[in-house]
């Protein structure tokens, strides 16, 4: 696989007598195989960034009338 990937990344899926029936190879790539519980799965990471959002105080008019009812 390697060998045909160059200086790219490369992700292969291929048949095995396991219980899932398949597994993964990896190169040069973000994707990473993982186990769990048993089961391989991909991990890819996310590409967006964080960004924390502000806090809001208090309750909406929405859910105060909801909790007070309507005055």
């Amino acid at each position: 696989m390697r060998r045909y990937a160059g200086r790219g990344r490369a992700l292969l899926v291929y048949n095995t007598d396991s219980e899932q029936g398949f597994a993964f190879e990896t190169h040069d790539h973000k994707w990473r195989p993982i186990d769990h519980e048993s089961v391989t799965l991909i991990h890819r990471p996310s590409d967006r960034v964080a960004v924390p959002s502000p806090s809001r105080q208090g309750r909406s008019k929405a859910a105060k009338r909801r909790r007070f009812g309507s005055r």
